[in-house]
C-alpha cells in the first residue's frame, strides 16, 4: 500500500542495453554545454552500451551570451548521436514573437529574449516602440530561415515516452 511514500519500489531505470543522458537549462551557455557533452562522451567510453539517447530537455537559448551557437552546437551533435530536443518554454515565446510581436515585451523582461535576438544580429532597443517590435519580429522570422530555423520548428517535440523495446521515441518530426 502506498501512503505518505511509504511504497517501496525500484528506481526508475533505462531498459537494457540503453543508456540515458538528460540535459537541461543551458541557457545559451554554449561553454557548459561543450563541458557536458565531453563528460557525455567519457562516460560512454567508460559505460559501453549497445544504444545511447539524449535528451535535450529544452531552454536551450535566452540568458547566457550565445544562445545561436548552443543551437548550432545541438545540430552538429544530433548528426552523430540520437537526440531528441524538447521545446521549452523559452523556444516556445521565441516561437510565438514569430507571429506575434507584442510578445518581445514579456520575452524580453522574464526570459532573456533580447539576449537572444542579439545573438541572432538583430539590434533591439531596451524598450521597443509598437513599429520597431513588429520590424524586430519580421527580422526574427528571416533569421531563422535555414538550418538553425529548422531546429526551432522541428527538434521540439512537447513529450516523449520510453518503452523496453525502443529506449526513446518522441512525438515529432526527426531531424538530421
Amino acid at each position: 500500500m502506498w501512503l505518505f511514500g511509504t511504497r517501496k519500489e525500484a528506481p526508475p531505470s533505462a531498459p537494457p542495453g540503453c543508456r540515458i543522458h538528460a540535459i537541461g537549462d543551458v541557457h545559451g551557455r554554449d561553454d557548459l554545454l561543450r563541458d557536458v557533452f565531453a563528460r557525455i562522451d567519457a562516460d560512454l567510453h567508460e559505460h559501453r552500451t549497445e544504444h545511447a539517447v539524449e535528451i535535450h530537455r529544452g531552454d536551450y537559448v535566452d540568458h547566457g551570451p550565445r544562445s545561436r551557437d548552443v543551437l548550432d552546437l545541438l545540430i552538429r551533435r544530433n548528426r552523430t548521436r540520437d537526440a531528441v530536443f524538447l521545446k521549452g518554454n523559452h523556444e516556445s515565446i521565441a516561437l510565438d514573437f514569430t507571429s506575434d510581436p507584442a510578445v518581445l515585451r514579456s520575452w524580453g523582461r522574464f526570459g532573456g529574449g533580447l539576449e537572444t535576438l542579439i545573438t541572432y544580429g538583430l539590434r533591439p532597443s531596451v524598450n521597443p516602440s509598437d513599429p520597431e517590435l513588429a520590424e524586430l519580429s519580421q527580422q526574427w522570422c528571416r533569421a531563422l530561415d535555414g538550418t538553425t530555423g529548422l531546429f526551432w520548428t522541428l527538434c521540439c517535440p512537447v513529450s516523449i515516452w520510453a518503452t523496453s523495446t525502443s529506449c526513446m521515441r518522441a512525438f515529432g518530426p526527426a531531424f538530421r
